[in-house]
């Protein structure tokens, strides 16, 4: 029988959690359901600096949730040390709480690590390419966006270690997420709706988690560098008249790289478009992509040909992945939601992975006797 995990954790304790430091993980949104949002109700926890938190923003007086990693409980950030960006703000060179910034690029012109983009107000406007570490937090849905023919979000630098939690990175007329070098961290992530690719890597070291990849013209691109692609959504990208690929397309990727415990469903490459995959498209040799589920991805409208959903061209495979044109037995939600429900084919037909025990909802994983595939595990029966 599996276990039935309770969400609305409350904050019961103001117990300082001492040995996190500023650049650990973090949680900034409000209570949150099943899939990161944001309901905006308050919780008991006095917003004092150091007080222990449970990843809401609204339980710090920063708006920022810090946390080690066990993904429970967490500090909050002293605001001192964060600069704030907000739609109305005003470039300046604190980036205060009481004064924010209206860009993310005069936050990182601040020698702060920490930056909140709140979007209580609206998106940010900012194309930004970030040549030093730092690490956002998207506060209240904060949204980065992009005008013009630039990418929104552009990591170059090899000194750069950038993370980012609960941000919607959506909107581009360009790219989304653009990697050439450095180390980028999402997690909780939303990019969507972006005019090029959502994420573009050539180099560098990607960590992409518990994330959202939608509805851009194309999904995720993977031209070099080192991957680790895991519990995420990669869902209704690319289009049937001129999208080079749909979902994720690895096309040449450094030893180590993983694309594992991913949904990638409902995308969208044009018809004749050779031997390639409206899912998922494989290009190195030996790369393995265990334990996804890679389902209804179309080229032009047809569901059923023999690469729609999956293409190695080096020889690699998908085992224990659920891959076919029928979503009716994966039993998703439906109405634009890819979670499974009870009585999924995907429930406990993943091989065991023991760095990756929790889902894409911070639940736990595995639940029974084996984990399931794809970005989500079932917690009861």
């Amino acid at each position: 029988m599996r276990r039935v995990i309770l969400a609305g954790l409350l904050c019961a304790s103001c117990n300082q959690i001492l040995g996190l430091d500023q650049g650990s993980l973090g949680r900034t949104d409000g209570n949150s359901g099943g899939d990161g949002s944001d309901d905006g109700s308050a919780e008991a926890c006095p917003q004092k600096t150091g007080c222990a938190c449970t990843f809401k923003s609204n339980e710090c007086a920063s708006l920022v949730c810090q946390f080690g990693g066990d993904d429970s409980t967490g500090t909050c950030a002293d605001p001192s040390n964060v600069a704030y960006v907000v739609a109305n703000g005003s470039d300046n060179a604190t980036c205060d709480q009481a004064a924010p910034c209206a860009t993310l690029s005069a936050a990182l012109a601040t020698t702060k690590q920490l930056i909140s983009i709140d979007g209580a107000i609206g998106s940010i406007t900012d194309a930004v390419s970030i040549n030093r570490s730092a690490t956002i937090y998207g506060v209240h849905g904060g949204t980065l966006t992009a005008s013009g023919s630039d990418d929104v979000l552009t990591l170059d630098s090899g000194a750069s270690t950038v993370a980012a939690f609960d941000l919607d990175i959506s909107g581009g007329a360009a790219n989304g997420v653009s990697l050439t070098n450095g180390t980028l961290s999402l997690m909780r992530a939303t990019v969507s709706n972006n005019a090029g690719v959502g994420i573009s890597q050539t180099g560098g070291t990607l960590h992409l988690s518990r994330s959202t990849v939608a509805s851009n013209h194309n999904g995720i691109h993977v031209d070099g560098g080192t991957f680790d692609i895991t519990n995420n959504f990669i869902v209704l990208n690319g289009n049937g008249s001129d999208s080079l690929y749909g979902g994720m397309w690895i096309d040449d990727a450094s030893a180590g790289s993983r694309f594992e415990f991913n949904t990638v469903v409902d995308n969208q490459i044009p018809g004749g478009a050779g031997f390639r995959s409206a899912g998922l498209l494989v290009t190195p040799v030996g790369l393995s992509s265990p334990n996804n589920i890679l389902v209804h991805n179309a080229i032009g409208t047809d569901t059923l040909l023999a690469n729609a959903n999956y293409v190695s061209q080096g020889g690699s495979n998908a085992p224990l992945c659920s891959v076919g044109s029928d979503e009716g037995p994966l039993m998703f939600v439906g109405g634009g939601d890819y979670h499974i429900t009870t009585g999924s084919v995907a429930i406990d037909h993943a091989t065991p992975t023991p760095d990756l025990n929790t889902d894409a909802d911070g639940n736990e994983r595995p639940v029974g006797s084996a984990a399931d595939q794809g970005a989500q595990e079932v917690q009861s029966d």
